[in-house]
């Protein structure tokens, strides 16, 4: 079977593992698009965009369900390639804010992706503000969950990032979590076990 990608964000995706080979999300994409096209048109919060891999990642996986939508937030203006190619995408909501101070305007989502400050306070802050924004099946992922020192606010308190996953579980027991450990590291965070 031939597949013919049409759509800008999917063609773009298909070149994210060649060029971003030496950068931990390439090492999730099938986990990612796998999340995404479980939903049939999912609707995605996505924390932190920077130079939009994420962003065309989880568009390519929106193009390939046939509709859905990703609402992204970052704290600086996006740029770099990624971003002009897949600016004005019909699916894609982007809001250049503090992600924190706009989550009342979230939409409820199948999928909450955190790629942010890594920070332990932010990210615990994020999980508190966005996870009641869920559908009942949906689920959480964390990228960057296994990197020893995020920030300078987190010096001599290591893993910050599975910190703040352990805190909000510790808090909200019918949520768990599975954490892989390669270098950057994705945590999925669902309800049950």
């Amino acid at each position: 079977m031939t597949v013919v990608v049409t759509n800008k964000a999917s063609n773009l995706a298909a070149t994210l593992f060649y060029e971003w080979a030496e950068r931990g999300l390439c090492e999730h994409m099938e986990t990612m698009t796998a999340a995404a096209l479980h939903y049939g048109t999912p609707t995605i919060i996505e924390l932190g965009v920077r130079t939009g891999v994420s962003s065309a990642l989880w568009l390519a996986a929106i193009e390939r369900s046939g509709g859905g939508l990703l609402w992204s937030v970052d704290v600086e203006e996006p740029h770099g390639g990624y971003v002009s190619a897949i600016i004005g995408h019909p699916n894609w909501e982007l809001h250049v804010s503090d992600d924190l101070a706009i989550a009342d305007q979230a939409p409820e989502a199948d999928i909450l992706f955190i790629d942010t400050s890594h920070s332990y306070a932010h990210t615990l802050a994020e999980l508190v503000a966005y996870v009641p924004k869920l559908q009942p099946e949906g689920i959480v992922l964390l990228h960057d969950s296994n990197v020893e020192h995020a920030s300078a606010e987190d010096e001599g308190n290591p893993w910050p990032v599975m910190r703040a996953i352990d805190t909000y579980i510790s808090e909200f027991p019918e949520w768990s979590v599975d954490h892989t450990t390669d270098r950057y590291g994705l945590a999925l965070m669902v309800r049950g076990t």
